[in-house]
């Protein structure tokens, strides 16, 4: 038997799909894709756009399901993030943010996540 890593995203996507009693097939048919598509965003083969995975948690909201945690985790998942939409000072910001982070303590990280889930967060409420 082949055993393929499930991405943290992949995982939660999986166990949403046992709560919602719904099969691979049946939730990509629905979503208008594959079902080898699906289980390779499971598998971090593909990558995730904004949009799928926007799908995806609408998909489990209509089965009365909240994944809005899916976002963050495919967050996680992604090895990279696209800029090229962005300016050049923009795109400055996040290439120096992202050389930055390794030099952070956990405690620093931590802190400043917090700092931009609360920047992020307050449009939403």
């Amino acid at each position: 038997m082949i055993t393929t890593k499930l991405t943290p995203f992949g995982k939660q996507v999986r166990h949403y799909r046992i709560e919602a009693d719904t099969t691979l097939g049946e939730m990509a048919s629905t979503l208008g894709i594959s079902s080898s598509y699906l289980s390779s965003l499971e598998v971090g083969r593909k990558p995730l756009s904004d949009l799928t995975v926007r799908s995806i948690v609408d998909y489990f909201r209509k089965k009365g399901i909240n994944a809005d945690d899916l976002v963050s985790l495919a967050d996680r998942t992604r090895a990279a993030i696209k800029v090229d939409s962005l300016d050049d000072r923009s795109r400055e910001m996040v290439a120096t943010f992202a050389r930055r982070v390794p030099t952070l303590s956990p405690e620093q990280r931590n802190l400043l996540n917090n700092e931009l889930e609360r920047f992020f967060n307050k449009g939403e409420k």
